[in-house]
């Protein structure tokens, strides 16, 4: 059957409308809208509103009172809608206005210290928050580097290219997952920075289970293999909604471990990123995309005894 359905013609036209009224709003308009929009979608998009529950109750149920975990799933859909309004205004980015959306960050002497390695830089961010803006936050604090993020391709060719045409007014690249491996080295041996938000359970990636959120879920080896690969430090850092503007974190580095076998090593810095995703998704459930089935591949019996090979 084709991908290319004629309800996404549809949607395509009602996304260019929308996008192109909230890049003529003020912003703060925009944000209204975001809430109206955000809140109705929580109302309308029950299954979504049952996944969102059901990954809450299951790893948070303990620590989330009733009332809080009903109010999360509204939170979340708004948070989502504010961070397409910002996204949409992309064509208005400057070095200025950056400085006004992001106007505090925590910790950027941990990405100075990486970016003086000479290796390139993995920065590692997770779908929370306003993970697109962290690029653009990035080059703006780098400008003579080069940066990019690693995407998968949407299946709609026309929603896939206005992705990639606002993140070039961010000033930063797009490199498809898929047989992009040859460009991810070329801009680390530059010394340039590469993005990567791998904390989804994709079936076609390479990856192993790590605990998260005291639950097995099998996550992607890449950041790992590219850092071993290329000497490359990789950075955690999130941009995370703070009223009518954006904190960014920038946690310590973690460094290629070369003194274990490989495969250890791969292991246990994926532990060591997908820990500094959990601190934050603790710290802000209601800016996480729970709607994603994050723990959808599940244990065999010989992959359990292998990890707890490693371990």
């Amino acid at each position: 059957m084709s991908k290319n359905k004629p309800y996404r013609f549809v949607l395509y036209v009602l996304l260019e409308i929308v996008r192109h009224v909230i890049l003529i709003l003020p912003r703060l308009v925009g944000y209204f809208l975001a809430d109206v929009i955000g809140y109705t979608a929580s109302l309308v998009l029950p299954k979504e509103q049952a996944k969102i529950k059901k990954n809450l109750r299951e790893t948070l149920g303990s620590e989330l009172t009733t009332a809080e975990l009903n109010c999360v799933a509204p939170k979340i859909f708004i948070n989502l809608a504010k961070t397409a309004v910002d996204v949409f205004q992309f064509p208005k980015l400057s070095p200025k206005r950056i400085e006004q959306l992001v106007p505090y960050c925590e910790g950027i002497e941990n990405l100075e210290m990486a970016a003086k390695q000479s290796h390139g830089v993995i920065g590692l961010s997770a779908h929370i928050g306003n993970w697109e803006l962290v690029a653009a936050f990035v080059m703006n604090l780098f400008p003579d580097r080069m940066v990019a993020v690693i995407a998968r391709k949407i299946y709609y060719e026309p929603f896939d290219k206005v992705l990639v045409s606002l993140r070039k007014y961010g000033r930063f690249g797009t490199i498809y997952r898929d047989g992009g491996l040859r460009q991810i080295i070329s801009v680390l041996k530059k010394n340039g920075i590469i993005g990567i938000v791998p904390d989804q359970d994709v079936e076609k990636l390479d990856s192993i289970f790590v605990d998260f959120l005291g639950r097995p879920a099998w996550t992607p080896t890449a950041p790992a293999k590219i850092s071993l690969a290329t000497g490359s430090w990789i950075v955690p850092m999130f941009m995370i909604h703070e009223k009518n503007h954006y904190r960014m974190y920038i946690e310590k580095p973690i460094l290629p471990i070369e003194n274990m076998p490989k495969e250890e090593a791969i292991h246990r810095m994926t532990e060591q990123w997908s820990a500094a995703v959990e601190k934050f998704v603790r710290r802000y459930p209601d800016q996480w995309a729970w709607m994603h089935n994050r723990w959808k591949t599940q244990e065999k019996p010989e992959e359990i005894k292998s990890l707890e090979r490693i371990s």
